[in-house]
């Protein structure tokens, strides 16, 4: 029972220590940007430093995409009381 217990907190323990989502695909979310807000993300390097980001760059297609060394992210606004 106790080692049970023990496995389940140091799973739910290493679960939250998670770095960040998983990267969505990119080929869909350069489609999606052209109705959603994205930004272009650098890969995180570090847990104590935050990504560098870019604007997002577009082709004549109308496809989103960003420079080397970063990714399409979806921006996520903060929605604020009363708005």
């Amino acid at each position: 029972m106790m080692l049970r217990l023990l496995t389940i907190s140091l799973l739910l323990l290493v679960a939250g220590c998670a770095t960040q989502p998983p990267i969505e695909d990119q080929n869909r979310l350069a489609s999606a940007c052209q109705l959603t807000k994205c930004r272009c993300v650098a890969e995180k390097t570090s847990m104590f430093r935050v990504p560098a980001t870019d604007v997002v760059k577009w082709r004549t297609t109308g496809a989103a995409f960003c420079d080397p060394g970063f990714h399409l992210e979806r921006v996520v606004e903060e929605k604020r009381p009363g708005y």
